[in-house]
């Protein structure tokens, strides 16, 4: 997946999570490897609720399908440090 598409797909309409994973795309993008970025591509699959629980809570990650766990694991865990840099968006 291209990273055009996938900055496409920060769009949401969860204005919070947006935020959130602009500053994480404009802070991590150019770090991330492939299959880091397969894993985000997968999470930015997610509605929005589900993923700002999943960013919010300590769920049991095996409940995402078909994301690898160790890309996904690196990603949110980059995610939540984003989130806790920035402060919660306004």
């Amino acid at each position: 997946m291209s990273k055009k598409r996938l900055q496409w797909q920060l769009r949401r309409g969860l204005l919070e999570l947006e935020l959130l994973l602009n500053n994480f795309w404009q802070q991590r993008a150019d770090e991330l490897s492939d299959s880091e970025l397969l894993a985000f591509s997968q999470l930015l699959a997610l509605e929005d609720d589900r993923l700002w629980h999943l960013l919010h809570t300590n769920i049991n990650q095996n409940t995402i399908d078909n994301v690898a766990i160790t890309e996904k694991d690196t990603i949110i865990q980059q995610l939540k440090n984003t989130y806790h840099q920035k402060g919660e968006p306004a």
